[in-house]
């Protein structure tokens, strides 16, 4: 850092103890799991970047094969609009379903048997948070990192918003 001319952050890291203990417990991991976990980061950041307008081209550079579905986005964007605290998700074969906020119309979407698979996107990513009601069927609520994303993409194109 000395060499580089980054004396504050050199300043910095040396002067905070906790963050000197965390960088020392990040030195100290062993490599390969720091790679993996750099790799988990990234993915993320590219899945949640490829849907910003200024970013999609880079993002599908970087990993052309990781992206948030436009029904992800679709099912975010309703559930968002329509105010409420739950959506009510439960799959009863053969391509019936049921995907309805607490208070409202059921959500629309174009590919029902991957609904699953959105879903856990979204919640792994912070979008959405999920409990399960006494027959097992998944609760999602709406995050307030879920709002922020979708204020984020929604600027880009305010006919979406």
């Amino acid at each position: 850092m000395d060499y580089h001319h980054h004396d504050e952050l050199k300043n910095l890291i040396v002067n905070t103890s906790a963050l000197r203990t965390e960088v020392d417990k990040l030195l100290g991991a062993e490599h390969a799991q720091r790679l993996e976990k750099l790799d988990e980061i990234q993915a993320i950041v590219t899945l949640l970047l490829s849907r910003v307008n200024e970013f999609r081209g880079l993002s599908v550079a970087v990993a052309p094969d990781i992206q948030l579905t436009e029904q992800a986005v679709s099912v975010l964007r309703q559930f968002a609009h329509s105010g409420a605290e739950i959506l009510f998700y439960a799959s009863y074969g053969g391509g019936q379903f049921s995907l309805q906020p607490e208070n409202g119309e059921p959500l629309t979407v174009t590919e029902p048997r991957f609904l699953k698979d959105d879903f856990a996107q979204l919640v792994a990513l912070g979008l959405f948070s999920v409990e399960y009601n006494s027959q097992g069927d998944p609760l999602f609520g709406l995050t307030r990192n879920g709002m922020r994303y979708l204020q984020a993409i929604d600027s880009d194109n305010p006919a979406t918003a």
